[in-house]
């Protein structure tokens, strides 16, 4: 993922069925690129901050393990999809339709919750640009007080998509843990 494109690549030529089945697919890859150098400076954050060696690696085999769960929920979803399309129905694309505009990710309420989660990801990186970094710094406050905001709305997005992918619990729960270390700059005092 490069640091200037949207996490959430909402595009109106695009139905919100398939706007929301890839937006979820693109989730683990995003959270990967969190332990990418090129990307953040989480990795060695750890590292600085004496955080146990092997807790990089939990974090990508805990992430792997999320993504496997993901994955079989979204595979079971666009198979049905497909099924839909080869016998020329729409049935398991309205099913899902219906239970997306039971959460609200659908029409307007979509794009705004797009808009919303991209429109904070945009100040944060503008702000990692401002200090000269090109790399979220988790060693800044204002990186962190923005990653925060993010993740506090990506969190109200996972718990309502819950309802519709049974198997992203996994890596909401992956999401959580690492969003738990944001706190860490500030018991260790780099903030």
């Amino acid at each position: 993922m490069d640091l200037d494109n949207d996490w959430f690549e909402y595009t109106k030529n695009k139905d919100d069925v398939t706007n929301v089945v890839d937006f979820v697919k693109s989730l683990p890859d995003k959270f990967k690129s969190f332990f990418n150098p090129q990307f953040s400076n989480f990795t060695e954050y750890l590292i600085k901050n004496n955080v146990n060696n092997r807790c990089h690696s939990l974090f990508e085999k805990a992430l792997e393990e999320a993504t496997t769960e993901l994955n079989r929920d979204i595979l079971k979803i666009e198979r049905k999809l497909k099924l839909d399309k080869l016998a020329n129905r729409d049935r398991n694309h309205y099913i899902l339709l219906e239970k997306l505009d039971s959460v609200g990710f659908t029409g307007a309420s979509l794009e705004l919750k797009a808009f919303s989660l991209n429109r904070i990801w945009r100040k944060l990186v503008e702000e990692s640009n401002r200090l000269g970094h090109h790399i979220i710094d988790f060693t800044r406050n204002s990186i962190v007080k923005l990653l925060r905001k993010f993740f506090d709305l990506l969190n109200s997005l996972l718990d309502s998509l819950f309802n519709v992918f049974t198997r992203l619990e996994p890596l909401k729960e992956f999401k959580d843990v690492f969003q738990s270390y944001f706190g860490l700059a500030e018991e260790m005092g780099n903030l």
